[in-house]
């Protein structure tokens, strides 16, 4: 059965979708025009962490991280280079339809975890090679140098995109039009920018941010698992007291009490 555009992102999914932390269960669609429009759906997220960034480089510094001539250049050249995509599907998206309607030479099921997966596996290789070609050919750097013009290094560095960078990068997915479906592949190119953002920061190491996360939504599903008396509460929980370790090891996090401190130094 064809599953419907869903509505608005749970908090759990637009966190989750950042860190390509989504299921193939809740994101695998029959047809292109049931894929929601994740990146635009992201927007709040972008705007919260990159407040969250501020406050914590502000605790960290004393000082504020983002210029505001440079973080409204990136906001603008962001906003700009999403404009085409308001009114009409991305070439990377509609070229890949095209070849898969006239060329394709096999049909993987789109509600097939294996599908999703190897879609996944497609994309990251596919931006690989765009992202290789992009600094090493001069018609591509020319596109895409638009990101590296700012002098700093922050969330709001990472929205600045280049709006023609894509009349390029679509040549690079085009092979696994040949046996993905367009709605996976829509789905991956997507996640695919999202995972992008976070990791363009210095106030966190990407470790660190992963296992902020996962604590986080750890922490949720633990407490509602034990609400609930899940025998898998206990897992959950086991799971979660890992994260906490790792956490507490890197210093990101400390007991309330001193005496709270010796379990998790004997632990580790």
């Amino acid at each position: 059965m064809a599953r419907e555009e869903s509505g608005d992102l749970t908090v759990s999914q637009g966190t989750r979708m950042l860190f390509y932390l989504m299921t193939p269960n809740e994101t695998s669609f029959s047809d292109v025009d049931g894929v929601p429009r994740y990146v635009q759906k992201a927007t709040p997220f972008f705007v919260g962490l990159v407040l969250l960034e501020v406050f914590v480089a502000w605790l960290k510094t004393g000082d504020l991280l983002i210029k505001i001539n440079d973080g409204t250049t990136s906001l603008a050249a962001g906003m700009i280079s999403r404009l085409p995509h308001l009114f009409v599907r991305s070439l990377e998206v509609s070229s890949y339809i095209y070849v898969w309607n006239n060329f394709h030479i096999l049909e993987l099921p789109w509600d097939s975890a294996w599908t999703w997966w190897l879609a996944f596996l497609g994309v990251d290789f596919g931006y690989y090679w765009v992202h290789r070609f992009a600094h090493e050919v001069n018609l591509l750097w020319a596109a895409h140098q638009v990101h590296h013009s700012s002098e700093y290094y922050n969330l709001t560095t990472a929205l600045r995109q280049s709006v023609t960078q894509q009349c390029a990068s679509w040549v690079f997915y085009l092979p696994m039009a040949l046996i993905v479906p367009p709605s996976v592949f829509a789905v991956h190119i997507q996640f695919n920018l999202l995972y992008q953002f976070w990791i363009h920061t210095e106030m966190l190491s990407q470790m660190t941010v992963l296992l902020l996360t996962g604590y986080i939504l750890l922490t949720l599903t633990s407490l509602g698992y034990i609400i609930d008396q899940s025998p898998n509460a206990a897992v959950w929980e086991m799971l979660r007291c890992l994260i906490m370790m790792a956490l507490y090891r890197f210093g990101w996090i400390s007991p309330l009490m001193s005496q709270l401190a010796f379990a998790t130094e004997v632990c580790q």
